[in-house]
């Protein structure tokens, strides 16, 4: 079978018969429920010969049904951890198939073998050492011990993270770069954190502790120091923007500016409104549907429940009696519906 780097050079027949045939092998070694049709379709394509006609249309279809059972695996992870890729013997069959973790495990072993070697000498010093402070062999020793806690750090993340996607057999060998960017941003945090950033001295705590501690911490977490820099660079700014009060009056300014250019806007478009139904008054339309205008109207301005039809009261008598409000009449909150007849004196 090739290998996964020489994928990408081999057809779509043969892509699609390696990734099937290596899910169908996993499925079946992990105990799945592998269909029989579909276990002698791959048969079938595999025993073709280079010029024999093969059912693609039937290895997709394959192809498709196994990637729902072995998910969350991928193909070209099952690939990529076959039992073909496996290194034969030795360190590489130790550390795995997978590039990304022998190479990491290469650079954290370093990193603790480099932390230990510093360690041994006495120039490693127990009080907080700074870049202006100290000078010499001295200093030296202890930027490579923050810088090996720092790559300490960073590596045990990776590794962590990247195990995860080896046990699920979802592994993307084509993000390695992006987690040696991560590997290498972990490294300059320890030491960003270590030495201009002055936390150490806001803890109190003992110097040796407190400087390798925070090597350790921003190696495995390029993202917090990430953030720190940000609120301090937020608070530098602040001084520069005026205090707190200043920025709430802005921020209240601003927010009455939005309102007021949203009432305007509101206010236009009712005017706009109003002039159609002038217009359509003017030119005699039907009163049914200026009143299903107006409703409209009233609607983007009151909710619906302040239009629901309201019907008059019952008459006290009969001679008060009069003809009841029109159906359809339109209520608003607070006013009270009256009768045309109601409105006009009684003779008498």
């Amino acid at each position: 079978m090739p290998s996964h780097s020489a994928s990408s050079t081999i057809s779509v027949r043969d892509q699609l018969m390696q990734e099937s045939i290596a899910m169908a092998q996993y499925a079946l070694a992990s105990g799945m429920n592998v269909s029989a049709a579909a276990a002698a379709t791959l048969e079938r394509a595999r025993a073709a010969s280079a010029e024999a006609p093969v059912d693609i249309a039937a290895i997709v279809k394959v192809h498709d049904q196994l990637c729902k059972l072995v998910a969350p695996a991928t193909p070209r992870a099952l690939l990529l951890l076959g039992p073909d890729h496996v290194p034969a013997g030795g360190l590489k069959a130790m550390l795995g198939s997978v590039g990304l973790v022998r190479r990491m495990m290469v650079a954290a072993i370093g990193s603790i073998v480099v932390y230990i070697l510093v360690g041994l000498s006495p120039d490693v010093s127990a009080t907080p050492q700074t870049v202006q402070s100290g000078k010499g062999i001295p200093l030296l020793l202890n930027e490579l011990a923050w810088l090996s806690a720092a790559a300490m750090g960073a590596s045990f993340a990776i590794l962590m993270q990247v195990s995860g996607y080896v046990v699920k057999r979802n592994y993307d060998p084509r993000y390695e770069p992006s987690y040696w960017i991560k590997f290498f941003l972990g490294v300059m945090a320890g030491f960003i954190l270590v030495q201009l950033v002055p936390l150490s001295r806001m803890t109190g705590a003992d110097g040796e502790l407190s400087q390798l501690m925070l090597a350790l911490i921003g190696g495995f977490s390029a993202s917090a120091v990430f953030r720190i820099l940000t609120r301090l660079v937020e608070a530098v700014e602040s001084v520069f923007r005026g205090d707190a009060k200043d920025e709430l009056v802005r921020r209240e300014n601003d927010a009455r500016s939005r309102a007021s250019e949203e009432t305007a806007q509101v206010k236009l478009g009712f005017a706009a409104q109003v002039v159609r139904l002038q217009q359509e008054v003017s030119t005699g339309a039907d009163p049914a549907s200026l009143t299903a205008r107006l409703r409209e109207m009233l609607a983007a301005l009151v909710p619906d429940s302040a239009l629901e039809p309201v019907e008059a009261p019952a008459p006290a008598s009969a001679e008060t009696a009069r003809e009841a409000a029109p159906e359809g009449t339109i209520a608003l909150p607070g006013v009270n519906v009256v009768s045309d007849a109601a409105s006009q004196p009684v003779a008498g």
